[in-house]
């Protein structure tokens, strides 16, 4: 079984539905989902935490 790893740079909030497209599209199954909130310590002590990204999606995988 294959593995893609999609990179969307996307703060317009549309990400989960592109996602939500490719997974439907390749007949993927999603194999994680990481959201900025789920990174927040670490982003945070770097600089890089915005509140308002908390639910949007920085990284998933699917298996194809």
């Amino acid at each position: 079984m294959a593995q893609i790893n999609v990179y969307l740079s996307n703060h317009h909030g549309t990400t989960r539905e592109a996602f939500d497209f490719y997974e439907k599209l390749f007949g993927a199954q999603r194999d994680g989902l990481i959201r900025y909130q789920d990174m927040a310590d670490t982003l945070k002590s770097a600089g890089m935490y915005k509140e308002e990204w908390g639910e949007k999606i920085a990284h998933t995988a699917y298996k194809v």
